[in-house]
C-alpha cells in the first residue's frame, strides 16, 4: 500500500496562461524553433518489468502554441544498449504552459530493468507550431487519497476547465498524479483520461495505482 510520510498534501494544478496581445492562428515555417523544454522528469521500476514515469514540459512561447507535443523515452542497459524506445503525443500545448506526461514504458515480465531512462522532446514540423488566440485552464479541489479493497491507492478530487477563446471543442483531459520523494525528486507518475468535461462544469476523478512506492508528497496536474 502506498503510503506517505507528509500530513498535508500538495495541492497541483495546470498552469496554462493566456497570450500576448490578438495573435492570429496561424502556422509557423518549417524552420521555427520548437518552444517546448523539459525541466523536469523522474521514474522508478516495478517488479513487473516496467518503469513509471513522469516528465515536466514547458512551452517557453509567449505567443506560440504546439500541436500534438510529443516525447521519445528510451531505456538503456548498462552497456548503453538500448531496452526499448517508446513516444508519448498530447493534444496541445499553450504559451507558457507546462505540462506532466506520465505514463508505464517498459518490455513487461521477466525483460532487464534499464541503467538509464532518457527523456527528449520530439521535433513536430512547422505545421504543428501556430499563433495561439487562446487557451484552457484547469483547477483542481477536494484533492485526497483513499485505498480500495484491492489494496489500491486511490487520488482523488475535482476537475474544472474553463475555456478562454480556444476554438476547439474540449472534448476530454488527462488528469495526472506525480509522486515526490523527500528530496523532491519525481518518482512515478500515472494518469486518468476524462472523456467529457464541460468548459466551467467540475467533474469528479480517481487515479488508482497498483504497488505503489512510499512518497512523500503529491501533485495532481490536468491537460489536453
Amino acid at each position: 500500500v502506498c503510503s506517505s510520510d507528509l500530513s498535508n498534501q500538495f495541492n497541483g494544478s495546470a498552469n496554462g496562461q493566456t497570450t500576448d496581445g490578438n495573435s492570429t492562428d496561424n502556422t509557423q515555417s518549417d524552420t521555427t524553433e520548437n518552444p517546448l523544454k523539459i525541466t523536469e522528469s523522474g521514474w522508478s521500476a516495478d517488479s513487473a518489468g516496467y518503469i513509471h514515469y513522469a516528465v515536466a514540459v514547458k512551452n517557453t512561447s509567449s505567443t506560440l502554441q504546439v500541436e500534438f507535443p510529443a516525447i521519445s523515452i528510451t531505456g538503456r542497459a548498462k552497456d548503453g544498449s538500448i531496452l526499448f524506445a517508446e513516444d508519448h503525443v498530447r493534444v496541445v500545448s499553450f504559451p507558457k504552459q507546462t505540462i506532466y506526461l506520465v505514463g508505464q514504458a517498459g518490455n513487461g515480465p521477466g525483460s532487464e530493468t534499464p541503467e538509464s531512462v532518457e527523456f527528449s522532446i520530439n521535433q513536430p514540423g512547422g505545421t504543428n507550431i501556430r499563433q495561439s488566440h487562446g487557451v484552457i485552464t484547469f483547477t483542481t479541489s477536494n484533492l485526497s487519497v483513499s485505498h480500495d479493497s484491492f489494496s489500491r491507492t486511490l487520488f482523488n478530487g475535482e476537475i474544472e476547465a474553463k475555456n478562454t477563446g480556444y476554438d476547439s471543442i474540449l472534448n476530454g483531459a488527462y488528469v495526472t498524479v506525480v509522486l515526490r520523494n523527500k528530496k523532491g525528486d519525481i518518482i512515478y507518475g500515472d494518469v486518468q483520461l476524462i472523456d467529457s468535461i464541460f468548459d466551467g462544469k467540475t467533474h469528479s476523478f480517481s487515479i488508482p495505482i497498483d504497488d505503489c512506492p512510499d512518497y512523500a508528497s503529491y501533485e495532481i496536474h490536468a491537460s489536453i
